[in-house]
């Protein structure tokens, strides 16, 4: 299996703090063709790094609002 992690710099500036949105392209095996979209890279508060969002869904259960993960 191969991937291709494709990275497209977020040159607006908005929302403030987001560097880039990322998807991983899959070219080879099974899962040829399949893309994953969706994550997005973050300048980590108070400096010091980077943080790596993924997809998620929102649902609710009794009224209360939950996500889960789409990965």
């Amino acid at each position: 299996m191969a991937l291709v992690v494709k990275i497209s710099p977020n040159d607006k500036g908005n929302p403030p703090g987001k560097l880039a949105d990322a998807e991983l392209h899959f070219i080879d095996g099974e899962l040829d063709g399949l893309k994953l979209i969706g994550f997005s890279i973050w300048e980590r508060r108070g400096g010091g790094g980077r943080n790596v969002t993924f997809p998620a869904r929102s649902y609710s259960v009794n009224g209360e609002r939950r996500t889960a993960p789409g990965v």
